[in-house]
């Protein structure tokens, strides 16, 4: 009989997937949330509301920020999402990763298999909010250390943004989920209701527009600001986009659904 090497008994209980389709997943996707929720603490730094109040004062401006808004989808919406998920669940699970373990992370792995687009999705997102984070605490020290005018104002331009930036990231981490997870769930929710919900198609092409948005926004947020905001805008208005945008409105998403049941 073949003989299979065996690991020390202080190495089982620890252990868990690393390089997985669903590892890496979940680990994109938490940090996707831990740096969105930074930067919404960042967002209370007097600095930082001070350079929103004053962009908003640009009618263009405004009107980007505003339109916006309505993409913000909450940390603790996307957790729940996750929570609910078949795909993104936690892949730390208490005890000794064990039989069920190695089942379940099987499936996820299945699942996620074909969904590379929002897998690159997750992942480019938050590396996107770390690297603005990172950039934003770089600013708040320069102005706490006293600079010229001129590094101010490219410090508060920056920063004038950082409600913008977590609402969108935000949201394509709503529609990588969404694609994951949720279409199937999301077309048979609008069934019968004479509603033109996303349905498997719109999905795929809102994960492609997303992933589009998201490498023009990263590329010119640091260069040309309004160039950054234009394309987000116009992501806004596509029309997949907008479908995702009312469902969620009529709370027909996947997590409300499953909540009902």
């Amino acid at each position: 009989s073949l003989l299979l090497p065996s690991l020390p008994p202080e190495v089982v209980p620890g252990y868990r997937p690393v390089f997985s389709f669903a590892a890496r997943a979940w680990r994109d996707f938490q940090r996707l949330l831990n740096s969105l929720r930074q930067l919404s603490s960042l967002t209370e730094e007097a600095f930082i509301r001070d350079a929103i109040a004053e962009a908003a004062k640009d009618g263009r401006r405004r009107g980007a920020a505003e339109s916006l808004a309505n993409l913000e989808t909450s940390p603790e919406v996307l957790s729940q999402m996750a929570e609910h998920s078949n795909a993104l669940g936690d892949q730390r699970p208490d005890g000794e990763w064990a039989l069920q373990n190695v089942l379940c992370e099987y499936e996820r792995n299945l699942r996620l298999a074909g969904c590379g687009a929002s897998c690159v999705l997750l992942s480019e997102a938050a590396d996107a909010v770390e690297m603005y984070v990172e950039r934003v605490h770089e600013a708040l020290a320069k102005v706490k250390l006293g600079v010229d005018a001129k590094t101010l104002k490219r410090c508060a331009r920056l920063c004038s943004i950082a409600k913008v930036t977590a609402d969108l990231h935000s949201f394509f981490a709503c529609v990588a989920v969404l694609e994951i997870e949720g279409r199937n769930r999301l077309k048979s929710s609008t069934e019968g209701k004479g509603c033109n919900g996303p349905n498997e198609g719109m999905l795929l092409k809102a994960v492609e527009l997303s992933n589009n948005c998201a490498a023009s926004f990263s590329l010119q947020i640091y260069k040309n600001l309004d160039r950054a905001l234009k394309s987000a805008v116009q992501y806004r208005t596509n029309k997949a986009i907008k479908i995702i945008i009312l469902e969620r409105r009529r709370e027909t998403f996947y997590v409300n659904t499953q909540k009902d049941n």
